[in-house]
């Protein structure tokens, strides 16, 4: 079951077009699943050794940077799409622009459709306000 809590932020209430305080679903993190932990996980449900699957996942990250740095698009089937994207300033003419221009790199992941329905079949429970840390560092982070 997915834990949702509430979270406070400043929004436009469409139905007076003032500023208010609404309120709004945000999920509630259980932790951090780290590669030794996946990896012990995956052996479990297969032939594997967690080591051999260790292995396998290491050896799939060397792989997904080189493929997406020779912009490769990479599809893991049951996984999802990984791409490289950038970011940059515009010139008016092509012979204008260069390589130089890009601003930001990054990826862009397109979850697999699979994936995508079991989100949406997941159950969902509100849990209430977040912690009191938590709540304070939504508010910070509003106000940057």
């Amino acid at each position: 079951m997915a834990n949702l809590h509430i979270v406070p932020r400043k929004g436009r209430n469409l139905s007076t077009d003032e500023q208010q305080e609404l309120y709004f679903p945000a999920v509630q993190y259980a932790g951090t699943i780290d590669t030794k932990e996946l990896a012990r996980a995956i052996s479990q449900r297969t032939s594997l050794s967690t080591g051999d699957v260790k292995n396998v996942l290491d050896a799939l990250s060397v792989e997904l940077q080189r493929d997406l740095a020779l912009s490769y698009k990479v599809q893991l089937d049951g996984v999802g799409t990984f791409r490289a994207t950038v970011k940059g300033s515009s010139k008016p003419t092509e012979e204008e622009l260069s390589a130089s221009d890009v601003e930001k790199v990054g990826v862009h992941y397109t979850p697999d459709k699979e994936i995508m329905q079991s989100l949406r079949d997941t159950p969902r429970k509100l849990v209430g306000k977040p912690a009191k840390k938590q709540a304070e560092a939504v508010e910070e982070a509003q106000t940057i």
